[in-house]
């Protein structure tokens, strides 16, 4: 089952211990690849606290490691001696050794700054310092995150990942294959690749270019994007509901961007009703960004104003702005995002199209997944041969 094979990962390790014995003995340090990294630029296993996501036996809530009868610390079973350090993002984790330096022509004694995860980096990196403002990354993984100093799971059991502020957290909404979408997309129709190849552009920016020409809501086309199945939700498939005669392989080009855009707005949605806070405004990155149409949809379905910064390198940003705060430049992140970033693109919400995606997501999209889950569910049997 896909639940099953989410969680398989955490079990590698017990599976190591139990069948690969030898080769287990000779293992020294279970980390994440930046705290391998810094041992190489510093000549000591350290690690930022925000870089620790997903598959290591941390205390979310604490921000530390889990204690040895913990339950994290009983499904990994990874010996305290095998971890490291780790310490928020700014702190400087030590210099540059004389054997780094040689080896990649960086100068011995630059100081090395903790940062955090590339998500983590991104969200700071759009502006994101509070729960008044939300990071929505349109990569391959669709997402949308805040940064807040209260710990909450949007979801039941899914616990935020640290911040890269300091004893915050991130709380974040994923849409597993979000614009992965269009790369499948593109395989199935791959129509207007002359028209592509003709005007020396990519495939995306000619349906971009096109995306005006199909009315907000497609047509009455609707995507519900689960693609990839959902951690809370294992039996979900994605569907499109609503063709017609007249739909062309651009309407479905948009309703997929829609159904991205409905999925964050639901994410959206429940960060709001656990913070009981009003996101006042989105910070947008991603390679989805890089399109005005594709921006000003999700502004239309967000009914938020959306802000694109000066750079399409948001985790680069973020990241600088962690090495400045900790160098003594800007005295705290705050004034870090004050001084480096810069909205320098705003899309407004139109009235009239927020209307027919409101229309749409509140009246249809919430209601699909209820309506399908139990078709959902018998499609796994069917698939799976159970009776």
């Amino acid at each position: 089952p896909p639940t099953a094979e989410s969680l398989w990962v955490v079990r590698v390790i017990p599976w190591m211990m139990e069948e690969e014995p030898e080769l287990w003995k000779k293992a020294h340090k279970y980390l994440m690849l930046s705290a391998y990294l810094h041992s190489k630029l510093v000549g000591k296993y350290i690690d930022s606290i925000s870089g620790q996501t997903g598959r290591m036996p941390l205390q979310y809530k604490k921000q530390k490691w889990d204690s040895r009868l913990g339950m994290k610390s009983q499904i990994f079973q990874i010996p305290k001696r095998m971890l490291y350090p780790i310490v928020p993002a700014r702190t400087v984790l030590g210099k540059i050794t004389k054997e780094a330096s040689r080896a990649s022509g960086i100068s011995e004694g630059i100081p090395v700054i903790a940062a955090g995860s590339d998500k983590a980096c991104e969200t700071l990196g759009v502006g994101c310092v509070d729960s008044f403002t939300a990071s929505v990354s349109l990569g391959s993984q669709a997402t949308v995150q805040i940064n807040t100093k209260d710990y909450f799971e949007v979801l039941k059991f899914i616990p935020p990942f640290p911040s890269v502020i300091p004893q915050y957290f991130s709380p974040e909404i994923t849409v597993y294959r979000g614009f992965w979408m269009i790369s499948w997309f593109k395989e199935l129709f791959k129509s207007v690749e002359d028209e592509a190849d003709e005007k020396e552009v990519s495939t995306e920016e000619i349906y971009n270019r096109k995306l005006n020409t199909i009315p907000a809501g497609s047509d009455g086309l609707l995507l519900q994007p689960f693609w990839g199945n959902e951690v809370k939700r294992p039996e979900s498939r994605g569907a499109i509901i609503g063709f017609k005669e007249n739909h062309s392989g651009l309407h479905i080009y948009k309703a997929i961007i829609e159904g991205i855009g409905f999925a964050l707005r639901e994410g959206i949605d429940k960060i709001e009703q656990k913070t009981k806070t009003d996101i006042q405004r989105i910070g947008i990155s991603g390679g989805g960004s890089s399109s005005d149409e594709i921006c000003q949809i999700m502004a239309d379905i967000f009914n938020k104003p959306v802000h694109k910064v000066q750079t399409a390198e948001t985790s680069a940003l973020g990241a600088a702005i962690c090495g400045f705060v900790g160098l003594g430049v800007y005295p705290d992140f705050p004034s870090g995002v004050d001084g480096m970033v810069r909205y320098e693109r705003t899309y407004e919400p139109d009235p009239k199209t927020k209307e027919k995606y409101e229309r749409l997501y509140q009246g249809i999209y919430v209601r699909i997944y209820g309506k399908l889950q139990a078709l959902y569910k018998e499609l796994e049997k069917i698939e799976s041969g159970e009776q």
